[in-house]
C-alpha cells in the first residue's frame, strides 16, 4: 500500500467525523439559541425553512455516524485501523523522511524531527481497539436501528421511532462524536507528524474542536440575524 492510499482513506475518515460533528452541533446550537426571544422571532418568520434545515442536520449527523460505525461501510472505523495496523511501515522514520522531503516547507531541524518520530507498535493498536468497544456498543444498541429504520429507510412507524428516540441521549451522542474526532486527530498526527497516538476515552458530553467551531459560528449568525431583524422593525415604526 502506498502512503497516498492511506492518506486518501484518512482524509475520508476525517471528513466523515467532522461532518457528523458539524451537523449535530449546528442542530444543537439552533435549538439552544431559539430560547432567546429575538432569535425565536427571527426563526418564526420562516418556520418551514428552519424545520427543514434542522431535520436535514439531524439526518446528516445520523447517516455520517453510521458510515463510520457500520461494518459494511467502505470507509468505516475498523477499516482505517486495520489499514494502519497492516501497513505499519508507513509510520516508520524512513517513511516520514520520504514524505517530509516532498514538503514545500520541511522541518527546520530535519534530523531532530526524525528522532522524535514515534513508530507505533501492536500494543498501540490493541489499546485503540479496546477503546472502541464501548462507543461501538452504544451505537449498535441505541442508534443503529434509528439510522436504518428511520433516517435511511422508512422501516419504522412514528410510534416505534419515538420509543427508540426516548432511549437516546444528547450528551451520549456528543460523546460518540468527540471520541471519533479524537480518533481521527490521533491518526492524523501519527501519519503527518509522527506523534504517538493519544485517543481520549469515550465520555458523555465531551467537547470537540469541530463541534466548538460550528457552535460559535451558528450562534454568531443567529444573534446577528436577529439583531438586524430587530433594527429593521424599529426603523419601520
Amino acid at each position: 500500500m502506498t502512503d497516498e492510499h492511506f492518506e486518501r482513506e484518512l482524509q475520508i475518515f476525517r471528513k466523515e467525523t467532522d461532518e457528523a460533528a458539524q451537523c449535530f452541533h449546528a442542530y444543537l446550537a439552533v435549538h439552544k439559541k431559539a430560547g432567546r426571544t429575538r432569535v425565536r422571532d427571527f426563526l418564526n418568520r420562516t418556520p418551514l425553512f428552519w424545520k427543514t434545515c434542522l431535520a436535514a442536520l439531524q439526518t446528516a449527523s445520523f447517516i455520517a455516524l453510521a458510515r463510520i460505525f457500520d461494518e459494511d461501510s467502505p470507509h468505516n472505523l475498523n477499516s482505517i485501523i486495520r489499514l494502519a495496523q497492516n501497513n505499519v511501515g508507513i509510520f516508520s522514520k524512513e517513511s516520514h523522511a520520504r514524505r517530509k522531503r516532498k514538503d514545500v516547507k520541511p522541518p527546520q531541524s530535519f534530523s531532530e524531527f526524525l528522532q522524535d518520530v514515534y513508530e507505533p507498535t501492536s500494543a498501540d493498536f490493541k489499546h485503540i481497539r479496546a477503546l472502541i468497544k464501548e462507543p461501538r456498543k452504544i451505537y449498535q444498541t441505541k442508534y443503529a436501528d434509528l439510522r436504518h429504520g428511520w433516517f435511511a429507510h422508512e422501516g419504522l412507524s412514528e410510534r416505534e421511532a419515538a420509543l427508540l428516540f426516548a432511549d437516546t441521549d444528547i450528551r451520549e451522542f456528543q460523546g460518540l462524536l468527540a471520541f471519533l474526532g479524537s480518533m481521527s486527530e490521533a491518526f492524523w498526527q501519527l501519519f503527518f507528524n509522527g506523534t504517538k497516538p493519544s485517543v481520549q476515552r469515550y465520555s458523555p458530553g465531551a467537547g470537540s474542536r469541530v463541534g466548538t467551531l460550528i457552535t460559535i459560528e451558528a450562534e454568531r449568525f443567529l444573534m446577528s440575524a436577529a439583531k438586524v431583524r430587530q433594527r429593521r422593525r424599529a426603523k419601520s415604526k
